[in-house]
Formats: structure tokens, C-alpha cells, sequence
């Protein structure tokens, strides 16, 4: 049986996660188009290696909360951004219950990542 969890923590995903540090146009679109205030709270789900969030970062935006459930990219992104290893968590994004409503403004799941939740009654809880 599939286990995005094996398939993510295993070298090769680390090998090619570590390797790309950008926004697609969709996803730097989101933030352009919304105008958000740098000053918002972002959770980004499944941030991986913090391809995402390091691209969000630069842009300003530095009130992030990266998590990921694959504990081998988590661990390379506090390598890669010693600076910001403490706003990285290993976390799974079917179990947010600690967190309030208004805990973010806004909640970022990137580049398909609530697909590579293999049930969908698990991805309904990722809603949430």
C-alpha cells in the first residue's frame, strides 16, 4: 500500500525538495492578486523542504508556520535555514484540532499537497 509518509522521508524526495526554492505563478499569484499584508499569519501545510515559505519569506511575509509530516524534509529545512528553524514543525495536516480558527489567516497547502492525502475522509479533516 502507498505511504505518502515513506515516499516523502526517503533520499531521493530529500534529494530533489532541497533543490527548489520558488513560487509557481499560481501560487505567487494568490499572494499578488490578494494584496496580503506582510504582517498575516500563514500556516503552510506540507511545506516540505520550505520551498514555498523561503520564497514567502524573502517576499516579506515572515509570520509562517511551516509544518510537514515527513520528519527527514523538516529536519533539511531547519539545516538549510538555521534562522528559522524553530518556525518548523513536524506536524500532519489531518490533526490541526490544536489549533484555533483564528490561530491563521491564512492556511497554504501548495503544489497539490492535500492530493498526496491518500483517503478522502482524511483530506476532509485537513479542512478543518
Amino acid at each position: 500500500m502507498y505511504n505518502p509518509k515513506d515516499n516523502y522521508n526517503n533520499k531521493q524526495s530529500v534529494h530533489v525538495y532541497t533543490s527548489k526554492k520558488w513560487l509557481t505563478k499560481s501560487e505567487a499569484a494568490i499572494f499578488e492578486l490578494l494584496k496580503f499584508n506582510k504582517e498575516i499569519r500563514i500556516l503552510d501545510l506540507g511545506c516540505g523542504w520550505g520551498r514555498t515559505t523561503a520564497a514567502l519569506y524573502e517576499k516579506g511575509f515572515t509570520n509562517i508556520l511551516w509544518v510537514d509530516f515527513a520528519e527527514n524534509l523538516i529536519e533539511g529545512a531547519k539545516i538549510e535555514y538555521p534562522h528559522l528553524a524553530d518556525v518548523f514543525s513536524v506536524w500532519d495536516a489531518t490533526n490541526l484540532e490544536n489549533f484555533s480558527d483564528e490561530s491563521f489567516d491564512v492556511v497554504f497547502f501548495s503544489f497539490n499537497g492535500i492530493d498526496y492525502i491518500p483517503d478522502a475522509s482524511w483530506r476532509i479533516s485537513a479542512y478543518h
